[in-house]
């Protein structure tokens, strides 16, 4: 618990540093017919808790945040060397804006470089009891669930305090399944993730002082799935495979559904195309059935 608790104070004081940072440099987000909030909002906020997770993790490294927990080496190389490309298209989307597909193809970019790390599903899973051959389809299905699981968390974060506290939920949630699968130090890594955005939700909670943006959004969205996916491999028996997908559930469905009503209306020829952003996710909907902002979030919490 010691790294979760330290992530967490760094966090809370991290956070209007970042929200200093980001009026400086011009990271801010206006408001639009598209979106919620009625005023510039500050979105370098994701800054703050991936400072504080690297800032734990170094003094982990050394020794000061109690008994040594070394990750697996692949899950360490992938996560380091995956998520580089997947912060700095974000970043530069915080800072000036690019497009949906540069930052797709960022996205898939860190996925490989991740999956050829060694994140990746065994080739052989088991469902309900019974084994599954993936083989080679191992690695796609790898691939595109990273990828799938770090444009979820940018896609929900609609809504004050929604994706970070959906991230909390499933950071808690994802490190019990990891303690199951006797995993102590992917645990304890995700918990220190859980105490990272708990410090940060108090600044972003319904009405926000500042937002998770990109940076914050896809980086967390990469990192939660790098541990479900080998948190789910290590796992073997009835549902367990399917267990991350379960505490992931909320971002990957509203990232499947919002991906099938696009395509459907490109085919249509009424829409922009699947990258094409629009106010039918499901926390619009839910707004415009009349509920307010704070009950929506509570609801989809």
């Amino acid at each position: 618990l010691l790294p979760a608790l330290f992530a967490g104070a760094l966090s809370l004081a991290l956070t209007p540093v970042a929200r200093w940072l980001s009026f400086r440099f011009g990271a801010v987000d206006d408001p639009s017919p598209r979106k919620i909030h009625r005023a510039p909002m500050p979105r370098l906020g994701g800054l703050a808790v991936l400072g504080a997770l690297f800032i734990v993790a170094a003094l982990a490294e050394v020794g000061l945040m109690g008994p040594a927990v070394a990750l697996p080496q692949a899950l360490s190389r992938g996560l380091v060397m995956g998520i580089a490309p997947v912060v700095g298209i974000s970043f530069l989307d915080d800072l000036r804006g690019v497009r949906a597909r540069w930052k797709a193809l960022a996205h898939l970019v860190g996925a490989a470089i991740a999956v050829q790390a060694g994140v990746v599903l065994n080739p052989e899973i088991h469902f309900l009891g019974q084994p599954l051959q993936l083989g080679i389809w191992a690695i796609p299905i790898s691939i595109l669930w990273i990828v799938g699981v770090t444009s979820a968390f940018n896609l929900v974060d609609g809504l004050d305090g929604l994706s970070a506290g959906l991230a909390l939920i499933s950071a808690i949630s994802l490190s019990a399944v990891l303690l199951i699968a006797g995993e102590r130090a992917s645990a304890t890594a995700v918990l220190a993730l859980a105490g990272a955005l708990l410090g940060f939700l108090p600044h972003n909670i319904y009405p926000a002082k500042i937002f998770l943006g990109d940076t914050g959004a896809a980086s967390i969205g990469f990192i939660l799935a790098c541990f479900a996916l080998k948190g789910g491999s290590t796992l073997s028996a009835g549902f367990a495979t399917i267990l991350p997908i379960l505490v992931l559930g909320l971002p990957v469905a509203e990232t499947t559904i919002s991906f099938a009503r696009r395509l459907i209306r490109r085919i249509e020829g009424s829409g922009s195309g699947v990258f094409g952003a629009d106010r039918d996710h499901i926390h619009h909907r839910l707004l415009r059935l009349g509920m307010d902002h704070r009950r929506a979030v509570l609801l989809l919490y």
